[in-house]
């Protein structure tokens, strides 16, 4: 996992992941600091165990936090939920009801004290600060939801606007403006389509609007879950993303492609 720091108030713990012919897919969760307590967004993959708390608790005291905001209950956006529910006593888990309903299942059920939940189009005071929940254009799980923190200006997208990387150098970095425009883009039309494929069965015109509510928001800065932050500039992902209805739908992996792959990945005997 590497500490990222992303502005003053924010820090990002990525965990690259390999994606055999593809490149490093980040994996993010951020921490924002507000005058009224610390916003834990996600709890990225957690390996070794304990990892993901110790990365935290390098940053800022957890008994700080005082909201963890899942955007939704993939096991990408989970690995440290219960360790840090755990290490932050007077958090209370921000999520919705779909979400809440995933993780309870499990051998470790979230306790329903701990649970605030949240839904699109309301607005909730975390602290001295107020934000808006909404459903971001791009998602691949139902209850996904994602916030616009107005004073700051700072968007939290969910895996909207994601990107595989070729390298992990490139999946680290503070600002994804210090990539190759082509390389982003290119990244962001294979996400999106293989991550939400039913993008390629809307309405253009339906998710045009869609988009347009992200653009309204104008984020300064704009936090994904698999992409370097966003540091202005929406526009331009925006337009790329807008091409996503019409396009080819991505390719999927094969057997043999993988073989393949992993045959290379194999260190050659001496």
């Amino acid at each position: 996992m590497e500490i990222v720091k992303v502005t003053e108030n924010v820090t990002a713990l990525v965990t690259p992941v390999p994606v055999p012919g593809v490149g490093f897919l980040p994996v993010n969760s951020f921490l924002i600091k507000t005058a009224g307590g610390v916003i834990l967004v996600d709890s990225c993959i957690t390996l070794p165990a304990g990892e993901f708390v110790s990365g935290v608790a390098g940053i800022v005291d957890p008994a700080d936090i005082r909201w963890i905001w899942l955007t939704h209950p993939d096991r990408d956006h989970t690995g440290g939920l219960l360790e840090m529910l755990a290490a932050a006593p007077s958090a209370l888990l921000m999520t919705n009801f779909t979400s809440f309903g995933h993780i309870s299942v499990g051998p470790e059920p979230v306790p329903p004290d701990r649970l605030h939940l949240v839904n699109a189009g309301e607005r909730h005071r975390l602290g001295d600060t107020e934000v808006v929940a909404f459903r971001p254009p791009l998602y691949d799980n139902p209850g996904t939801v994602g916030f616009f923190e107005p004073r700051s200006r700072t968007l939290v997208s969910s895996d909207c606007f994601g990107a595989p990387q070729p390298s992990m150098e490139d999946a680290i970095v503070p600002d994804v403006g210090a990539l190759p425009v082509e390389q982003v883009s290119m990244g962001q039309m294979m996400w999106g389509s293989a991550d939400s494929p039913w993008v390629h069965s809307v309405d253009e015109k339906k998710f045009a609007a869609s988009l347009g509510e992200v653009k309204a928001f104008d984020p300064v800065l704009t936090l994904s879950t698999h992409i370097p932050p966003l540091h202005g500039n929406i526009e331009t992902h925006l337009a790329t993303l807008s091409k996503l209805p019409s396009s080819p739908p991505a390719p999927g992996l094969d057997q043999a492609t993988l073989e393949a792959l992993l045959a290379e990945m194999e260190p050659t005997a001496n």
